[in-house]
């Protein structure tokens, strides 16, 4: 930490009366903080040359008639500057820059104020520093302005409100839209709940709200003395209460206490927090809510996980085309779950009406669940548990509900209807975060006041309602517009932390044909405006609105939404206008997304991504669809090439929006072709993935043989030496714990683990990836036909045919059929053509949708380079592609294999690993993102060279070896040019680089890299390691 003492101090004496006046200025000296201490303290905040608050008083009145800040004494004062880094837990960034200056003053009668400047805006806070308790009934809080601003307001709303009783205004949900008036037109009878924000002169713009609130109730405004000030209130202690409100589970306040907060001294008081910003883009990216709240209390937060959750309020629990009935039942849930678990979704949450509401009893479930099952079969899919919970409930038995609910697995609290903001309320707050982090449960806050830097603090709060979210779209009238509140919020109420807006309608409505439907809601604005606030909203446990069924039958947004993280490594504000637009970009390890959102005004714009280094990308966006404006639902999903200039131009319908996934690409070495003692192998699954991974691979997909590896399998352990030894390896390798075995007269028996079983001890992400495939495995008059089905989620049988060719269309669209039923992307590749010599040319050409050809293998008996009678592997390849061309068909990809089936035993006769693999350039570790660049072309195939850079623009094919030191290497180019009858040879080139030139007489050209450096265990003697990429059309 770096300490920099700097301040500026002027003493004014006119008369008997001292006047002090002092400054704290920002770290870029842009905002000035100027303190007047004379019989009362009062200050203002100067940005630039706009005076952005008049001089405004600063007091606190105690229940002896003491008043801090009225004839102030000081006795000391600290002027000190702060640069340090905050490491945040659940946060739109992982990195706070925390910098700032800051003056502390102490006054005689045991009281201080701490004043704090940053670039983002100024706070300050009271301090008490003696030891008695105190009573608090007043702090003066004053907004003062020399100018009738424009102000947004967002009005206290309740079934009770009552402009002669203000009491009434202090239960309530803190949901409304914004109100947008002059200051002097605000209405003097209603309280206003923060952030508030004002627009200032040239742009500028004011956000108010607090920070560190604890143990003290919450501050709202009011307009009460007229012009142009707005002043604080605060609800007054309770005094009786009585149970009410929603389903009995609420806290009624009937009588209050004459003052606001009892404290014990030695105390900081919530600080006052006003941000200041140039520009509206700059309100968005704004800390200083989360910077000014005190650090976390917990030592260990690693049990914390973020994440989304399949919710069932919003959609009224309306799955359909189910066997059983939809409901608040086990068998709902567990549809839920499967949903969800399918999706990688984190959590389901079990909203209200599982527990016995109106006892108020969390400890009573009903008889049509069974949270302990749910919670286990949640297990087993890798899906937590949340557990909705009524604010009475909470707080009458909050130790046992953690405790019993903790011990059976449940991840966390979803706590309702708190409705108030008074000390007392406020102090459950933190012992709701604290209890809930005993237990290591997470709490999401709902029917709540904003955050104030809580979930610093108790890092397992990760959200918080306290928004006019969509949840309002189940009732609200057709004149409510929540088109244009979305693009006012994030400006105002995500300033104080994230929200649980509750988003992801697959049911959407253009402005005329919205209607309030509560068991069936829709959405405003258009389908690609729901997909990008998961984007442009921050919110840490974030909730899929709609039902399972609706899911399923949009898999590309609902996938879509599922990979989109829920906390960020960096977040930027690329553009936006309060109430018009707004894009933000989010950045979580190699990727981002990008996501824009417009009011009821369709506008194009023109979206900056300068912030991206390199021209390495791949985006994928969607889009609002030409018909948009007229069906809502209507959108574009498309890859489209990273924009040269980095100017991406979207245009949004009204009510519409865009998301977009950019991911920097990068190469990711897999093996695709893979077997093990499920089939013909000679090791135990887990060794097969344990050796890949221990020598640098990336993904292997593993194809056993008419197999995907799920059901219950033993291996007879034969006294055979390969078995024996595959065993032994495997005792060794994994222990006796994690094998099963058991023994008869027939020997040793070992069940073979799933699939399920063993991926999760490999799987890292970003580091290793296993693709459940399959070899299917064909035959045709006694000729081998095998094609590889890689990403398969479920097993298909040979689908046989009346030739050759037959056999291999039949099952190519096996695949492909079921890709198009589950929406899950596939790929089906042609495996060692010359094993046994089996196809031909002529098998082949004729296919459709015949995309990747296994051009290498590494087992030697699948002749590779053919004989005198076969064609090589290669030239096969050359002829189909020419024939495709022909016939206008998209050209067929290369990729090398093991085709390893042996693991005991190393030589040049076993199909050993590690001969051969693919290099996939793509934007993450994913099957999708994998499959994608491979059906783009975006990989090469190799036996041990590697290289740097592969690309083909402007009609050029350029290689770029990545060399070892002394080895050389040779780059063919190989194509086919107009007329003639098979695949030449164009050009060869030796180093580390070469370009090819395609002219209108080359119709597609391949490179083929070939180096003197010898394999390690060849199949063959003398072959040395290649590389070939794939080949790249020209004009035909």
């Amino acid at each position: 930490m770096k300490r920099l003492a700097t301040y500026i101090l002027v003493f004014l004496i006119t008369g008997a009366v001292t006047a002090q006046s002092l400054v704290v200025k920002s770290p870029d000296g842009n905002l000035l903080v100027k303190i007047e201490i004379g019989d009362k303290i009062t200050f203002s905040v100067t940005h630039g040359n706009t005076e952005v608050l008049a001089l405004s008083p600063i007091s606190m009145t105690l229940s002896d008639g003491t008043v801090w800040g009225r004839n102030p004494k000081p006795a000391n004062k600290k002027m000190q500057s702060f640069n340090q880094s905050i490491h945040p837990v659940l946060y739109k960034k992982s990195t706070i820059e925390d910098v700032y200056n800051e003056l502390v003053l102490n006054f005689k009668g045991n009281y201080g104020l701490i004043f704090r400047a940053y670039d983002q805006g100024v706070a300050y806070r009271f301090v008490a520093s003696g030891k008695e308790e105190m009573i608090i009934t007043n702090e003066e809080v004053s907004l003062n302005f020399n100018h009738d601003y424009m102000a947004y307001a967002p009005y206290v709303r309740n079934r009770d409100f009552d402009p002669k009783d203000f009491n009434r205004q202090f239960f309530t949900s803190f949901e409304n839209t914004y109100t947008h008036l002059k200051l002097s037109e605000l209405d003097k009878s209603r309280m206003m709940f923060l952030p508030v924000l004002v627009e200032l002169n040239d742009g500028k713009k004011l956000c108010f709200t607090e920070a560190d609130l604890e143990s003290y109730p919450g501050l709202n405004l009011v307009h009460q003395t007229g012009g142009s000030s707005l002043t604080g209130v605060f609800a007054p202690h309770p005094k009786k209460t009585e149970q009410g409100g929603h389903n009995m589970l609420q806290q009624i306040v009937t009588e209050r206490e004459d003052y606001i907060a009892r404290v014990k001294g030695l105390r900081n008081f919530p600080w006052r927090v006003f941000s200041v910003s140039s520009n509206d883009s700059e309100l968005l990216d704004n800390d200083m809510v989360y910077r000014l709240a005190s650090p976390s209390r917990l030592d260990d937060v690693s049990w914390i996980k973020p994440g989304k959750v399949a919710w069932d309020w919003w959609n009224d629990w309306n799955i359909y085309g189910v066997d059983f009935k939809a409901g608040i039942n086990n068998e709902t849930y567990k549809y839920y779950i499967d949903f969800a678990s399918e999706s990688k979704i984190e959590y389901v949450i079990l909203d209200e009406g599982w527990a016995v509401n109106k006892q108020a009893d969390l400890l009573q479930v009903i008889p049509e669940i069974d949270i302990k099952e749910l919670v286990e079969y949640g297990k087993k899919k890798n899906v937590g548990i949340i557990l909705w919970a009524g604010y009475w409930a909470m707080d009458r038995d909050m130790e046992n509900v953690c405790r019993i609910y903790s011990e059976m697995g449940v991840k966390g609290f979803k706590v309702d209807f708190m409705n108030r903001d008074d000390q007392a309320m406020v102090d459950f707050y933190y012992r709701c975060a604290a209890t809930a982090a005993k237990y290591k449960m997470m709490i999401d806050f709902h029917g709540a006041y904003k955050p104030t830097g809580l979930n610093r603090t108790f890092p397992n709060v990760a959200n918080f309602e306290g928004v006019f979210g969509l949840e309002q779209m189940k009732w609200a009238a057709p004149e409510v517009d929540m088109v244009t509140f979305d693009v006012t919020m994030p400006f105002i109420r995500m300033l104080a932390g994230p929200i649980d807006y509750t988003q992801g309608a697959m049911r959407n409505a253009i402005r005329k044909n919205y209607h309030p439907v509560y068991t069936e809601p829709m959405s405003q604005g258009t389908r690609c405006r729901q997909l990008a606030e998961y984007v442009v909203f921050e919110s840490p446990l974030n909730m899929l609105c709609d039902n399972p069924t609706n899911y399923r039958r949009e898999p590309e947004c609902t996938k879509f939404i599922a990979e989109i993280p829920t906390v960020w490594d960096k977040t930027i504000a690329l553009d936006g206008k309060v109430g018009q637009y707004i894009v933000m970009a989010r950045q979580k390890g190699q990727v981002w997304y990008v996501g824009g959102m417009t009011n009821w005004d369709g506008r194009e714009l023109s979206v900056d991504l300068s912030f991206l280094n390199g021209d390495n990308f791949m985006v994928e966006i969607f889009r609002d669809g030409v018909n948009a404006d007229r069906a809502a639902c209507d959108y574009i999903r498309e890859a489209i090439p990273f924009p040269a200039n980095k100017k991406l131009m979207v245009k949004m319908m009204p009510g519409g929006g865009f998301a977009a996934k950019i991911i920097q690409k990068q190469w990711y070495k897999g093996s695709l072709h893979t077997h093990s003692l499920w089939s013909d192998g000679d090791a135990f699954p887990e060794m097969v993935m344990d050796w890949h991974k221990s020598n640098g691979y990336n993904f292997v997909a593993m194809s056993d043989h008419n197999t995907l590896e799920h059901k219950e399998k033993w291996k007879t352990i034969s006294a055979t030496p390969v078995l024996q030894q595959s065993y032994e390896s495997y005792l060794v390798r994994f222990g006796k714990e994690w094998i099963e075995t058991k023994k008869d007269t027939g020997g040793i028996h070992v069940r073979l683990k799933t699939f399920d079983e063993y991926k999760p001890l490999f799987e890292e992400p970003g580091k290793f990836l296993i693709i459940p495939s399959e070899e299917i495995s064909d035959r045709f008059d006694g000729r081998p036909i095998h094609l590889n089905g890689i990403n398969l989620r479920k097993l298909i049988s040979p689908q046989k045919g009346e030739r050759v060719a037959e056999v291999l269309q039949n099952n190519i669209n096996a695949v492909l059929e079921q890709e198009k039923q589950t929406g899950v992307p596939m790929l089906v590749q042609i495996n060692h053509p010359n094993y046994k010599y089996a196809l031909s040319v002529p098998d082949i050409t004729g296919l459709e949708n015949a995309r990747f050809f296994e051009v290498f293998n590494g087992y030697g008996a699948n002749n590779n380079f053919g004989d005198s009678i076969h064609l090589s592997t290669e030239a096969i390849w050359d002829r189909v592609n020419i024939s495709f061309l022909e016939q206008n068909k998209p050209l067929i990809y290369g990729v090398a294999s093991d085709d390893s089936h042996h693991y005991q035993v190393f030589d040049s006769k076993s199909a050993n690993p590690g001969r051969a693999w693919v290099m996939v350039k793509a934007g993450e570790l994913t099957p999708e993102s994998l499959i994608d660049a491979m059906k783009r072309g975006d990989f090469y195939a190799s036996t041990g060279v590697s290289l740097k850079e592969i690309s083909f623009k402007n009609r050029q094919l350029k290689i770029i070896v990545e060399t070892e030191p002394g080895v050389n290497y040779r780059i063919q180019f190989i194509g086919y040019r107009a007329q003639e009858k098979e695949a030449l040879l164009l050009k060869e080139t030796a180093g580390r680089e070469a370009v090819f030139e395609l002219n209108n007489d080359i119709h597609f050209v391949r490179a083929k890299i070939i180096s003197d450096k010898r394999k390690e265990n060849p199949t063959c003697e003398g072959d040395v390691e290649v590389a070939w990429s794939q080949p790249f059309k020209g004009q035909l």
